[in-house]
């Protein structure tokens, strides 16, 4: 199935002013939700499906249906083997959409067909989940399989249209023909809500957000504008919703002693770290661990630049983009908070819908879930100890272990012993934080198991050239030293950021490598024993 091109703010230097001024320009309700998509796996064109889409399906009839970037399954799948936050979706796949239906729209294109809707799991906006019934799956795109073909990602994603994608009009024509009526709300499937078709044009910077069509006493995440006349889909975010996640902060840009860290504390919300969780673990099936962060905070960066590019190019501070980086890396895996919050979406999602999955207010009904069944109390605080990065007092990471604070303090003097905690003692009360070269060391120690002597060199030479090529790409051996901000093309800012960030795993991969060469060399040694 293709995957969905990303779609733009309305100020994106990609999108063309004269889109606002097309004749067929329709507002949809931008939902707060997961993205989802689906088709139906018809015999007569089995040449047309890639192989992960034919190996899902359970036979003939199947509902294929994935997430933003994997396929997940076929609807005939056991819920036992669905994702928790899916388990409605599924249920609307299996009740909710005549399949039928579905055939006849196959005959019509001579093509099967790509629906894409929006997933109504709790992410930021409370529609009334406990109050009020709501709808599993809001439909707002169709794609016949024949228009893949003719799409070519660009070098940037941002320049993919929507060509070939059907219009408005016969979309929700489609998704009210495959929509089955008489089925619970809660496993039903609806249509987006078109808000607006303006006739006179349309200003974003002046546009007011209304109420959700989902619940009259929340207004709406944002809209997304759409033209099939010229093939574009933009988006309109209020920035009420986005403070909604910045009011979650520890340090406040206020706060900030530096221009990177008031970039950092302004941006990387905890709203948009846990949307990255979220589609990492849920949507792509990565397995949950510390080492998630190594793919998760270049993605928490890439999204702050791609959504709020303009703000950060008219910030009144000065700051060097490589120094966000390791902000951003600290801030995904430093607020202890942040390892129980995901690990208790990850004890859970197969048994609860995911309305609170990262819901961070800690609730007395629901702490003895948080961990899992037989976890002790030192391996709650060796775990909550793994994610701290700052010093943290003993009896804060004694709330989050679920202990009491004498327990957890002498569970982190061992912790200390051993060598995985630094102990702050003169402070009051003490405070603790991970050893990273312990971390470090354990990544070596992995490294130097899985791999000879001879492997490992060959890896830290070829390492040493990537770094050499940067060196003479930046014309520095510090990356920390590289301004970006000299290029005024956007794209070119970001291809540079991204390099840098390359860089400098480049760098901490060789110092992990050459400390497994170490190891490998003189059997668990950093020198001959």
């Amino acid at each position: 199935m293709k995957v969905y091109p990303k779609i733009p703010r309305y100020d994106h230097p990609v999108v063309p002013s004269s889109m606002f001024d097309a004749d067929d320009l329709t507002l949809c309700e931008k939902f707060d939700g997961s993205s989802f998509r689906f088709t139906l796996y018809d015999e007569r064109y089995s040449d047309h499906y890639p192989e992960q889409v034919s190996m899902a399906a359970d036979g003939d009839g199947s509902l294929v249906f994935g997430t933003r970037r994997s396929i997940r399954g076929s609807h005939h799948d056991s819920l036992e083997t669905v994702d928790g936050a899916l388990h409605r979706a599924v249920r609307t796949l299996r009740d909710g959409i005549d399949t039928e239906a579905l055939r006849t729209v196959h005959e019509s294109y001579d093509t099967p067909a790509v629906v894409y809707a929006e997933n109504l799991v709790y992410s930021t906006l409370d529609y009334g989940y406990t109050e009020r019934a709501l709808p599993a799956l809001v439909g707002f795109d169709a794609l016949p399989y024949s228009a893949i073909k003719t799409m070519t990602p660009p070098g940037n994603p941002y320049e993919e249209t929507f060509d070939g994608f059907l219009s408005w009009e016969t979309a929700s024509d489609i998704f009210e023909q495959i929509r089955v009526e008489d089925v619970p709300t809660t496993e039903s499937f609806v249509p987006a809500t078109v808000l607006e078709r303006p006739s006179d044009g349309f200003e974003p910077e002046t546009y007011t957000f209304p109420t959700s069509s989902l619940a009259p006493e929340v207004q709406v995440e944002g809209v997304v504008a759409r033209t099939d006349e010229h093939g574009y889909r933009v988006k309109l975010v209020r920035d009420e919703f986005r403070e909604l996640n910045r009011e979650q902060f520890g340090r406040q840009p206020a706060d900030a002693e530096s221009g990177a860290e008031y970039v950092v504390a302004a941006f990387c919300t905890p709203g948009r770290i846990r949307k990255q969780v979220r589609k990492l673990v849920i949507e792509e099936d990565h397995e949950f661990g510390l080492h998630l962060n190594d793919e998760l905070y270049p993605r928490v960066v890439e999204d702050m630049w791609a959504e709020n590019w303009p703000e950060l190019m008219e910030l009144d501070v000065s700051f060097i983009p490589a120094e966000i980086y390791p902000l951003v890396a600290n801030r995904c895996r430093c607020n202890p908070s942040y390892i129980c919050i995901v690990r208790r979406y990850i004890e859970t999602h197969h048994v609860q819908s995911c309305i609170t999955e990262f819901d961070p207010a800690r609730d007395a009904d629901t702490t003895e879930r948080r961990w899992q069944e037989g976890t002790d109390t030192f391996g709650r605080i060796y775990e909550v100890a793994l994610g701290v990065t700052d010093p943290t007092p003993y009896t804060e990471i004694a709330e989050i272990a679920d202990c009491s604070p004498n327990a957890a303090k002498k569970h982190l003097e061992r912790l200390t012993e051993m060598g995985i905690v630094r102990a702050d003692r003169e402070s009051r009360p003490a405070r603790y934080e991970r050893n990273q070269a312990y971390l470090e060391w354990q990544d070596a120690s992995r490294i130097a198991d899985e791999l000879t002597v001879d492997e490992i060199i060959d890896r830290v030479k070829r390492l040493e050239e990537e770094r050499a090529e940067y060196e003479e790409q930046f014309d520095t051996t510090d990356p920390t030293t590289v301004s970006v901000f000299d290029y005024e093309d956007h794209e070119r800012v970001h291809e540079q950021m991204a390099a840098v960030s390359d860089w400098q795993g480049v760098i901490r991969d060789i110092r992990l490598y050459e400390l497994a060469r170490q190891l490998s060399q003189n059997d668990g040694h950093l020198i001959p024993a």
